[in-house]
């Protein structure tokens, strides 16, 4: 956010340098940003093809859809001026914000789940 505000700021003040320099560093980002996008797409492409799976198939594959539009969507939107792009960046963000946090939480339970399960069997 204090990117955004910080150029929402400068281009109200009309401070081109300040504009630059903050869009620069958010655009920065946003490139890293594809970059998770892709470690999501491996990620949950990894857990569809599992035999112990965390989250069901088709959720796995939602996330793969979603990273990989994630990952086309900024340079779309961003880089080619296609506004779709822009929209289908933020959109499939979110649900692939969505399925990382189902599988974050379901492999946080297993873990939990497995070590209670080694501390009652180390002590009896």
């Amino acid at each position: 956010m204090a990117e955004a505000t910080t150029v929402a700021d400068a281009a109200a003040a009309n401070d081109m340098a300040r504009f630059t320099a903050w869009w620069a560093f958010a655009e920065g980002k946003a490139n890293g940003f594809m970059f998770l996008c892709l470690a999501v797409v491996v990620i949950a492409g990894n857990e569809a093809l599992s035999r112990q799976q965390i989250t069901p198939t088709w959720a796995s594959l939602v996330g793969v859809v979603a990273g990989l539009a994630a990952f086309a969507g900024w340079p779309l939107g961003m880089w080619f001026g296609i506004w779709l792009g822009s929209l289908v960046w933020v959109a499939s963000s979110f649900v692939m914000a969505l399925w990382t946090l189902w599988f974050g939480l379901g492999l946080a339970r297993t873990e939990i789940s497995v070590s209670t399960a080694r501390s009652s069997r180390s002590s009896t």
